[in-house]
């Protein structure tokens, strides 16, 4: 299952970390000691440059912070440096405050 949510379009993989069942999933795949670290990454390079949308919203705030994780340090520092620069509207949000103090 992994390996296919890895091959989805990044725009369905967003839609996916969105809604309430696909955001825990992704959770779940990027926890997972099962799931090869490459595939893991294709996840988060997937959801570059969308991170401070889903850190946002409710149900997808949890993946943000769980492909923090485990991703890269090169992927790390580029979700830092997404999150930090959107953080004026991030810290208007419950969600995207909770982020942002982690």
């Amino acid at each position: 299952m992994a390996h296919g949510v890895a091959h989805l379009s990044a725009e369905v993989v967003a839609r996916v970390a969105a809604d309430r069942s696909g955001g825990r999933a992704l959770e779940g795949l990027l926890s997972s000691t099962h799931v090869e670290t490459s595939t893991k990454n294709k996840l988060v390079a997937k959801l570059e440059g969308r991170f401070a949308a889903l850190a946002a919203h409710p149900h997808s705030c949890f993946t943000v912070e769980r492909s923090f994780t485990y991703a890269g340090p090169k992927q790390r520092e580029a979700i830092a440096a997404e999150l930090f620069s959107a953080r004026s509207s991030l810290e208007q949000t419950r969600f995207g405050s909770r982020l942002l103090q982690h």
